[in-house]
């Protein structure tokens, strides 16, 4: 009933405001993806700080991440 509503939603955002490019249904997409996902965390086994490789790692990914990202959606 959510992914409806958010549906909903963007064609009304569509239909008041025409000049919006970009995919719609984007909005639709991450709410399945978190629902299929779920919100909280498992529990870690080893709760101990990352070593030096790992936090370089995460920092790539990170980078990795902002580089292949696209605010077409954003463009109004």
């Amino acid at each position: 009933m959510i992914a409806m509503l958010v549906l909903s939603l963007q064609f009304v955002w569509v239909y008041l405001m025409p000049a919006a490019t970009g995919y719609q249904g984007w909005l639709v997409f991450a709410f399945l993806l978190g629902r299929v996902l779920g919100i909280y965390h498992p529990t870690v086994y080893f709760d101990q700080p990352l070593d030096a490789k790992r936090k370089v790692l995460g920092w790539l990914a990170l980078l990795v991440f902002a580089l292949c990202f696209s605010p077409t959606p954003f463009i109004v």
